[in-house]
């Protein structure tokens, strides 16, 4: 997708209803299903108001109407006029290739779609269990492991994390959500990555579990491992779901690493750098997606 993309039809996260961890990593389906979020059968924000169709329900040819802040956004800061062409999303992987007919006030604009179609999930699906990093580099972190194609990011009350959530998670979710819809939309994504509630460390541990049981792979990254995750570029192949899991600043505490391990993950170097942990996600999931084929033409 070249053309600016708009999100069309996701609600987000009603009163900060996150999914859990295990509910992230479990039985997938295969892509029609909500990411989290919760369907929204209207077109930006009040579009209920105006009877608007679900994305699903648009033919080629169907006038299409764009309000809210996404219609504002199109309107006032990418400017769009007549002739542009746009392509709205849900979120779930459902697309519209649309173009403008008309911008009729700030809020609003009209538009015909040209194209619908459907991106599935990519395979395997990569999820990304993230310590709070400090508040500075807390978005900086979703944002860039958006942009490098995580299907779930997950927040971790790590033992060494110097941010804490207690009593502002919803607030701080929030946060996380929107940054992801923002980045999905910077990378023309059609599917947004879906953000869990704030994990412990024990739900860490069960989810690894869960991925490793049913044939996944869960990838500990840990600067003083000797194990390069290039060496498992076969398993990858293999694996069901692939989820990583990145430390705060100062590194995994001993503990929870060696709880990890034990829960089946498996501890990897990416190279001889030592990585912060707001970009760790984005260099792993960079490597993992060559090695696991996901960002091959053919696997």
């Amino acid at each position: 997708m070249s053309d600016p993309v708009f999100v069309y039809g996701f609600a987000g996260y009603p009163d900060g209803a996150f999914p859990s961890l295990a509910d992230v990593v479990g039985p997938r389906d295969d892509g029609t299903g909500q990411l989290g979020g919760q369907r929204d059968e209207g077109l930006g924000d009040g579009a209920n108001a105006h009877g608007q169709k679900s994305l699903t329900q648009y033919d080629v040819g169907d006038a299409v109407l764009l309000t809210g802040s996404e219609g504002r956004h199109a309107v006032t800061v990418k400017r769009l006029v007549a002739g542009d062409s746009l392509v709205l999303v849900n979120g779930e992987g459902d697309w519209l290739r649309c173009t403008v007919e008309s911008t009729p006030s700030k809020t609003r604009l009209r538009a015909t779609v040209l194209e619908a179609g459907h991106t599935p999930m990519s395979t395997p699906p990569i999820t990304v269990v993230q310590a709070l990093p400090k508040s500075d580099r807390s978005e900086l972190a979703v944002d860039l492991a958006c942009q490098a194609g995580a299907d779930a990011i997950v927040p971790w009350s790590a033992s060494r994390s110097i941010a804490r959530w207690k009593g502002k998670e919803k607030k701080a979710g929030g946060k996380w959500a929107d940054t992801a819809v923002a980045s999905s939309k910077q990378s023309r994504r059609a599917r947004l990555p879906r953000i869990a509630a704030l994990s412990t460390t024990d739900d860490v541990v069960n989810a690894i579990e869960q991925v490793t049981q049913s044939g996944g792979l869960a990838l500990v990254l840990e600067e003083s491992e000797s194990v390069r995750v290039t060496s498992l570029a076969e398993n990858l192949r293999q694996a069901s779901q692939i989820m990583l899991i990145v430390g705060p600043e100062g590194g995994i505490a001993p503990d929870e690493h060696d709880a990890f391990v034990r829960a089946g993950a498996t501890s990897v170097v990416l190279g001889p750098e030592v990585l912060r942990t707001a970009t760790a996600a984005s260099v792993a999931l960079g490597a993992v997606n060559v090695l696991c084929g996901r960002w091959s033409e053919a696997r």
